[in-house]
Protein backbone atom coordinates (compact mmCIF):
# COMPACT_ATOMS: atom_id res chain seq x y z
CA UNK A 1 0.00 0.00 0.00
CA UNK A 2 1.36 3.23 -1.01
CA UNK A 3 1.68 6.11 2.29
CA UNK A 4 -0.41 9.08 2.19
CA UNK A 5 0.75 11.87 3.85
CA UNK A 6 -1.77 15.09 4.08
CA UNK A 7 -0.02 19.07 4.82
CA UNK A 8 -1.41 22.08 6.70
CA UNK A 9 -4.90 22.48 7.04
CA UNK A 10 -5.92 19.38 5.49
CA UNK A 11 -4.67 17.18 8.49
CA UNK A 12 -8.12 19.66 10.35
CA UNK A 13 -10.14 17.19 7.53
CA UNK A 14 -8.92 14.02 7.70
CA UNK A 15 -9.40 11.23 10.06
CA UNK A 16 -5.85 10.40 10.47
CA UNK A 17 -2.51 12.84 8.48
CA UNK A 18 -1.54 9.68 7.42
CA UNK A 19 -2.36 6.41 6.20
CA UNK A 20 -1.96 3.68 4.20
CA UNK A 21 -4.10 2.98 1.27
CA UNK A 22 -3.80 1.29 -2.29
CA UNK A 23 -4.73 2.00 -5.87
CA UNK A 24 -3.68 1.67 -9.38
CA UNK A 25 -3.32 5.37 -10.03
CA UNK A 26 -3.88 8.77 -8.09
CA UNK A 27 -8.03 8.72 -8.78
CA UNK A 28 -7.91 5.55 -7.03
CA UNK A 29 -5.82 6.54 -4.17
CA UNK A 30 -8.16 9.97 -3.81
CA UNK A 31 -11.65 7.93 -4.06
CA UNK A 32 -10.66 5.71 -1.00
CA UNK A 33 -9.33 8.44 0.95
CA UNK A 34 -12.68 10.36 -0.16
CA UNK A 35 -14.84 7.70 1.12
CA UNK A 36 -13.35 7.60 4.76
CA UNK A 37 -12.63 11.72 4.45
CA UNK A 38 -15.96 13.39 3.29
CA UNK A 39 -14.92 16.92 5.11
CA UNK A 40 -11.67 16.47 2.93
CA UNK A 41 -12.92 15.35 0.03
CA UNK A 42 -14.49 18.55 -0.18
CA UNK A 43 -11.70 20.56 0.80
CA UNK A 44 -9.71 18.89 -2.08
CA UNK A 45 -11.80 18.33 -4.88
CA UNK A 46 -14.20 20.05 -7.15
CA UNK A 47 -16.63 18.37 -9.65
CA UNK A 48 -14.23 15.17 -9.21
CA UNK A 49 -11.40 17.67 -10.08
CA UNK A 50 -8.26 18.53 -7.61
CA UNK A 51 -9.13 22.41 -7.04
CA UNK A 52 -6.62 24.15 -8.39
CA UNK A 53 -3.26 25.40 -6.59
CA UNK A 54 -3.60 22.01 -4.20
CA UNK A 55 -0.26 19.90 -5.01
CA UNK A 56 -0.05 15.90 -5.14
CA UNK A 57 3.48 14.95 -5.14
CA UNK A 58 4.66 10.97 -5.84
CA UNK A 59 8.27 10.14 -4.57
CA UNK A 60 8.79 14.07 -4.57
CA UNK A 61 7.85 14.61 -8.16
CA UNK A 62 4.77 16.48 -8.55
CA UNK A 63 2.11 14.56 -10.40
CA UNK A 64 1.25 17.28 -12.84
CA UNK A 65 4.77 16.63 -14.78
CA UNK A 66 3.71 12.88 -15.00
CA UNK A 67 -0.08 12.05 -15.79
CA UNK A 68 -1.88 13.65 -13.14
CA UNK A 69 -4.36 11.91 -11.44
CA UNK A 70 -3.39 9.20 -13.89
CA UNK A 71 -0.60 8.92 -12.72
CA UNK A 72 0.45 5.58 -11.51
CA UNK A 73 1.05 4.45 -8.24
CA UNK A 74 3.17 1.43 -7.09
CA UNK A 75 2.74 -0.39 -3.70
CA UNK A 76 5.92 1.60 -1.87
CA UNK A 77 5.03 5.03 -2.85
CA UNK A 78 5.01 7.91 -0.65
CA UNK A 79 2.13 10.39 -1.77
CA UNK A 80 2.40 14.11 -0.07
CA UNK A 81 -1.00 16.19 -0.95
CA UNK A 82 -0.11 19.69 0.04
CA UNK A 83 -3.04 22.74 0.46
CA UNK A 84 -2.31 25.89 -1.64
CA UNK A 85 0.28 28.25 -0.09
CA UNK A 86 0.41 32.31 0.28
CA UNK A 87 2.12 34.82 2.00
CA UNK A 88 5.94 35.94 2.17
CA UNK A 89 7.58 38.59 2.16
CA UNK A 90 6.46 41.69 -0.53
Amino acid sequence: MALVKLFGNLRNYAISPQVDISGANIAAILDSLCENNPDLCNALLEDGDIRPFFKIMINGHDIELASGIHTQVNENDQIAIFPPIAGGKQ
